[in-house]
């Protein structure tokens, strides 16, 4: 199992400029796509939020483990979207 970033930093506000979405865009795109490009089993938990609003953590498993996976997902989303950034980091 590879834990990874889900983006590379919270959802923008849907008012944001496009100049800042296509930044965003930019640097999120490297971090999304490669599970699919890898043909790898992928989940998103929202573990953790970063200025009050939510984060997530994606796990990235090997081909064919998709049930070991999601019963890894099932065990680590108990720890809840309630903590903060820095109690998952540190």
């Amino acid at each position: 199992m590879i834990p990874a970033h889900r983006s590379p930093g919270i959802a923008p506000l849907r008012n944001s400029p496009p100049k800042e979405l296509d930044g965003l865009r930019s640097r999120a795109l490297p971090i999304l796509s490669i599970a699919g490009l890898a043909r790898l089993p992928q989940v998103s938990l929202p573990l953790a939020r970063l200025e009050g609003c939510p984060l997530g953590l994606s796990l990235v498993a090997a081909r064919g483990s998709d049930t070991t996976l999601l019963a890894l997902a099932g065990s680590v989303s108990d720890f809840g979207p309630t903590h903060s950034f820095s109690d998952l980091c540190g």
